[in-house]
């Protein structure tokens, strides 16, 4: 039987948080196609998904929330066996593109619309979470230590960066 590291257990519950976000998304994604109202415990929810904000050329944002957390759902599974560099690069862009989307969304949602949509809110803290495990995976495998992030997202392998003396700290 094999046994998993805790390297393995992180991006297994990196799959399994960006899961949740792949069902909050999916469902915000669905209420926008349907023109449904969201049952909140909250008010506020159904103003914010109404707004102009919540979509981009007719497409619900949500949407662009589904394909961040299933990317990452897929690539932090794949991660559970092997360690690639393109995979990583894929997740931290993805991280990053929906952490900087959520930031802004969020500060919309607090000071334009002045009301506030659990479902969003929620995603947001779901992508918080997963970029919290991901920086700790990545300084458990001492990604951070040996060279710096964007190098990670701009070299195609990890032999460039070993092999650059001027990348070890």
């Amino acid at each position: 039987m094999r046994s998993f590291t805790k390297i393995q257990y992180l991006w297994f519950f990196t799959a399994f948080i960006s899961l949740l976000g792949l069902v909050v998304t999916t469902y915000l994604t669905i209420l926008s196609i349907g023109q449904i109202e969201a049952s909140c415990s909250i008010q506020g929810c159904n103003e914010v998904l109404n707004s102009k904000w919540a979509k981009l050329l007719g497409i619900p944002l949500s949407f662009g929330g589904m394909l961040v957390y299933g990317t990452i759902m897929i690539l932090s599974l794949s991660h559970t066996s092997s360690i690639n560099i393109l995979t990583r690069k894929i997740i931290l862009l993805s991280i990053f593109i929906g952490m900087s989307v959520s930031v802004y969304l969020t500060y919309i949602e607090i000071f334009v619309i002045k009301a506030l949509c659990q479902y969003c809110i929620t995603s947001a803290i779901l992508l918080l979470i997963n970029s919290i495990t991901i920086i700790i995976i990545f300084k458990k495998e001492k990604l951070f230590i040996s060279f710096h992030i964007w190098q990670v997202l701009f070299l195609e392998d990890e032999a460039k960066v070993s092999a650059n003396p001027q990348n070890q700290r």
